[in-house]
């Protein structure tokens, strides 16, 4: 209902074998309605917390074989080791930053972290065509860790959250406007009734609102 479906229907319902990576991947909800909409894609999902993969894995366990790879590992930056705060076992609001809106945290894990550039290079993996991050405010990091693929177009389209969660994590929607200023990317909005195409940041879109956005191929823009 919030044009994310859409989206993910005009990008790639008839595309043969698409790649798609699901970063921040949860319990396996959207990479599930992923494969219903193409059952051809090879999807990875990223998963770092260790309740939450394991019912990721047991609800992909009929589809593991069917081109889902699920990875027990978070993405950003740069390979690393950090701290996890958990505030429920199987919750989509854990964070690598504190959320004091939240209360309590539960519990704090050590997880590995790595780089989408390091990642497909690994699987030998040279295009995406989709990647859906929702990773609590640390999109931009992730977004840093694939610059290498960012700078080359590799990636067709890049969907990404914002909201309160980039207060948490001590960054703004022109962070990200910043970082996509040189690349061969355009930003839009999405809404349910389409995308709005945001050429240039202004601060009147810095309401810490959630909202979805995409970053699509100045390329496939012009061919559209």
């Amino acid at each position: 209902s919030n044009g994310e479906f859409a989206l993910l229907q005009r990008s790639l319902a008839h595309t043969n074998a698409p790649v798609v990576f699901d970063i921040g991947a949860n319990v396996g909800e959207w990479a599930l309605q992923m494969q219903r909409l193409n059952g051809s894609a090879h999807i990875h999902c990223f998963e770092p917390c260790a309740d939450t993969f394991a019912t990721l894995q047991a609800n992909l366990s009929q589809q593991l074989e069917h081109h889902i790879t699920a990875n027990h590992l978070a993405l950003g930056s740069t390979p690393d080791s950090l701290e996890l705060q958990i505030y429920g076992a199987t919750s989509a609001l854990n964070s690598l930053y504190s959320r004091a809106v939240l209360g309590q945290v539960l519990e704090r894990q050590v997880i590995q972290v790595d780089t989408i550039d390091r990642y497909c290079q690994r699987q030998q993996i040279d295009r995406i065509h989709f990647c859906k991050l929702d990773v609590e405010g640390h999109e931009l990091e992730v977004l840093k860790g694939a610059q290498q693929l960012i700078s080359t177009g590799s990636i067709d389209a890049i969907q990404f959250e914002y909201g309160g969660t980039y207060i948490d994590a001590g960054i703004l929607l022109k962070d990200v406007f910043e970082f996509f200023a040189s690349s061969p990317y355009r930003l839009f909005k999405i809404f349910p009734n389409g995308l709005q195409a945001i050429d240039s940041y202004h601060v009147g879109l810095e309401t810490f609102q959630y909202s979805n956005w995409v970053a699509l191929r100045d390329s496939d823009c012009r061919a559209s």
